[in-house]
């Protein structure tokens, strides 16, 4: 039951996660995430100021634009990071092993802002390090800690694969990252990629093979 904050081991644990099913009515999240998962509590409110935790809360009768989940008559699992009541037949899922980007801990995120113009920031993000907040990890993310350092909130127009280091384009408002994704689309936007090689790279057109997985997509 170690602190997710740092100092922490640099291994990554497995993945585990508890779902849990209130059958009664709690007025406390983290008592009862304690209770019924046997974590302590000071880590419960780690793991929810981690974003580690989901709440998803039956529909209430005739009340309107409620968000749907995927199970019937249950609200849409949303991300929960206080300490809240929880109402009786709602579920609740923990990410008790989030995975770790320890490597956002080391950078100096001030020293990879390239710049701050028209209601963009743009960054240089590092390898090892997701553009934005993962699943079970709402703390270690390019977009999460250059929040901090310009003290607002910032939307993402675009991603980089977490092992890529480059340029991305984060906008302080909706209409900003409206217009640089109305520019990635139409192709106003020239996009440079550097590979680095363990070896010499044969000349000519490289052709990815794809399979069909079926009618809804493909994997590769």
């Amino acid at each position: 039951a170690h602190s997710l904050f740092p100092p922490v081991p640099r291994e990554q644990l497995p993945p585990l996660i508890h779902h849990i099913n209130a059958e009664d009515e709690w007025p406390s999240l983290v008592e009862l995430i304690s209770t019924q998962a046997g974590i302590p509590e000071s880590l419960v409110l780690e793991l929810l100021r981690f974003g580690a935790v989901y709440l998803s809360k039956p529909l209430v009768p005739g009340l309107r634009k409620q968000r749907v989940g995927l199970v019937e008559g249950m609200g849409k699992a949303m991300r929960v990071t206080t300490n809240v009541p929880v109402p009786r037949g709602a579920y609740i899922r923990v990410h008790a092993n989030p995975k770790r980007h320890l490597e956002a801990n080391d950078v100096d995120w001030s020293n990879h802002i390239l710049a701050e113009v028209h209601g963009l920031v743009v960054i240089d993000k590092p390898a090892a390090v997701p553009t934005v907040p993962t699943v079970d990890n709402l703390v270690e993310s390019a977009l999460s800690r250059v929040q901090e350092v310009v003290r607002q909130p910032l939307l993402s127009t675009s991603r980089l694969d977490t092992c890529t280091s480059g340029v991305v384009i984060l906008a302080k408002t909706q209409e900003m990252c409206e217009a640089v994704n109305w520019a990635l689309r139409n192709r106003q936007v020239e996009k440079v990629y550097r590979v680095l090689c363990y070896g010499p790279v044969p000349l000519g057109t490289l052709r990815h093979c794809w399979r069909k997985r079926g009618a809804g997509g493909h994997s590769n």
